[in-house]
């Protein structure tokens, strides 16, 4: 076991519910990692409530508030907020975030590549496949095109993920 994944929009709960505690306080206690779907977007009128009220930036930020230790990987660069998320970044060193979706441009905004660069050792990459809507080399080819270093390449591709989900040993 890698770690676990919560999605907020899904499962209905809030990043910062204390029902999470005891899974946030096993995780650390066995250094694993969770990775929580807890950014705003994509919404959809199917999860029965604006998800948007219980999600975002600002309720992760109190999660890790609490947990500061906690290994927390958050998808799709945390759109629609990614510049707050890339404040979190500045503050919690043991938060990430991933390119789900953002790459591919599934979301109305063009990927930036100095938020990638500035942000190279907390991002990985991200598909969410099978369930995209998209052919799956979108992503890649997206990334690959973007110009970017090899360096910051290797660590959003591989390096970064191979750390933190501790895949190397």
């Amino acid at each position: 076991l890698a770690g676990v994944k919560l999605h907020c929009h899904v499962q209905l709960v809030a990043p910062d519910d204390e029902a999470l505690f005891p899974i946030c306080e096993s995780l650390l206690d066995h250094d694993k990692v969770m990775v929580m779907h807890a950014g705003k977007e994509p919404y959809s009128p199917a999860y029965g409530v604006d998800v948007r009220t219980f999600t975002g930036a600002d309720r992760v930020e109190r999660l890790l508030r609490r947990y500061p230790d906690l290994k927390l990987v958050v998808p799709h660069l945390g759109f629609d907020e990614p510049w707050r998320f890339g404040e979190l970044l500045d503050e919690y060193p043991n938060l990430y975030l991933d390119t789900t979706m953002l790459l591919a441009r599934f979301f109305p905004v063009e990927p930036d590549p100095e938020f990638l660069v500035r942000y190279a050792d907390r991002i990985m990459y991200g598909t969410d496949f099978p369930h995209i809507p998209y052919p799956l080399e979108t992503e890649l080819e997206a990334l690959m095109g973007m110009g970017l270093e090899k360096g910051v390449q290797r660590k959003i591709l591989c390096e970064n993920a191979e750390r933190v989900f501790d895949l190397t040993g």
